[in-house]
């Protein structure tokens, strides 16, 4: 009954997502709830749904065979026998301990499958307010460049116009130009990916206003060393390290059940009832024999897992480290570049030309080019930094925390 309320729900939650997704704009929190829909989470959730309702429970008899004999054809002495193989308490233990746990492997991996989703979601709108912000610069430096081109047009008769000042400032206008254009592409290229995530003929609602400031991000990130509980990935190779044990559980309960089989025979010619029906029993001794390469082969892949399981570990706990020191030197240099700003004589400069009627306008338009330059690689360092959020927010699994939250934003969207 809960498989098919969750059914339901997720149906009826998809058609009027994808009904809205169909008719408006969509905000960060609503394009990241769409990963739930994308395709290969929803056949996770198919897979996860099916396992989940099969009936794992071993029985108490393995094998129930009938028999019949005669001899010489004689129907009075046909003799008939019920052979039955059972299956320990052990055996069912072991193989409901190995369902179980290939059942939380199978939730695992549902939820890695939809942390990529989440994680590809949350790179595009990275990626997408980088072009955003350098389209937008490069529009403000255009009107500058057209500003130059202008004037020295004008000045072409004048005793000190140079030739050469005017060709760079068409190369300079050309090179930006250029650069405007492949990033017009690529920011194409984004809005095709997005409407393939989303399914529909839309496009982002972006509020920047509501973003996530690089205070609030560095007030968030916790600079300590890996949570390996909280690893999807670490927790899934211990997993698989958990269900080769239980395979191996499988296989000694096997070696461990003295029945192989308990029978009644009956029949033939005789008149005593003692002598009508009989009774046997199979018993085996506990050896391994013919499962000593299965369990020297599971040993093997389980000493491997482990192998992988720590070089993992070590491999996640250096890059959350890296991270965080590449982090650190962006911080450093975002106050650096920010101290240079404040120190600059730029601005005072370009107040007291402004100020004075005689000044080459020339010289206005370089030091407005030099201090939005500035101000503009100030201004990347905010996305530089929200990226490496992004990352750490998939290295220390909050991104999955639930309820599932936009963590792009200043205020708390769950969804």
């Amino acid at each position: 009954m809960n498989h098919l309320k969750y059914s339901f729900l997720l149906a009826f939650s998809f058609c009027n997502i994808t009904t809205f997704f169909a008719q408006n704009d969509l905000s960060l929190t609503l394009f990241l709830s769409s990963a739930s829909q994308q395709k290969n989470v929803q056949i996770a959730n198919q897979n996860l749904e099916f396992q989940s309702g099969q009936d794992a429970e071993l029985p108490w008899i393995q094998e129930l065979e009938f028999r019949t004999e005669t001899n010489d054809f004689i129907l009075k002495q046909q003799e008939y026998t019920v052979r039955v193989s059972p299956n320990t308490k052990r055996q069912r233990n072991a193989q409901m301990a190995f369902y179980q746990a290939t059942t939380e492997l199978s939730k695992m991996e549902r939820e890695l499958v939809l942390k990529n989703a989440l994680f590809l979601r949350y790179e595009w709108l990275v990626e997408w307010m980088k072009i955003e912000q350098s389209l937008e610069q490069k529009t403000i430096l255009k009107v500058i460049y057209n500003d130059k081109l202008v004037v020295l047009k004008r000045s072409m008769g004048d005793l000190n116009f140079k030739v050469k000042d005017l060709v760079k400032a068409e190369e300079d206008l050309l090179e930006l130009d250029s650069k405007v254009r492949i990033l017009t592409d690529k920011k194409a290229r984004l809005l095709s990916t997005f409407q393939y995530l989303t399914g529909a003929n839309n496009q982002l609602a972006l509020d920047k206003k509501t973003l996530i400031t690089t205070t609030q991000i560095l007030d968030k990130i916790e600079f300590r060393t890996l949570d390996s509980t909280n690893s999807l990935a670490l927790n899934r190779k211990q997993k698989r390290i958990e269900i080769l044990d239980k395979k191996a559980e499988i296989e000694w309960s096997e070696i461990y059940n003295p029945i192989r089989y308990a029978q009644i025979k009956g029949g033939g010619n005789a008149d005593d009832f003692r002598e009508f029906v009989s009774i046997g029993l199979g018993v085996k001794l506990p050896l391994k024999g013919d499962k000593k390469m299965n369990l020297n082969e599971l040993n093997l892949e389980k000493f491997e897992e482990s192998g992988e399981y720590i070089l993992l570990k070590e491999k996640l706990e250096y890059k959350q480290q890296q991270l965080i020191e590449r982090l650190n030197q962006l911080i450093l240099q975002q106050e650096y570049l920010a101290q240079q700003i404040k120190n600059s004589q730029a601005t005072f400069l370009l107040n007291k030309l402004l100020e004075t009627d005689d000044s080459n306008p020339l010289d206005i338009l370089d030091l407005k080019e030099i201090i939005v330059k500035k101000e503009q690689n100030l201004e990347q360092f905010d996305l530089h930094i929200l990226q490496l959020y992004v990352e750490w927010l998939a290295i220390s699994n909050k991104m999955m925390e639930r309820p599932f939250r936009n963590h792009l934003v200043n205020e708390p969207s769950f969804f």
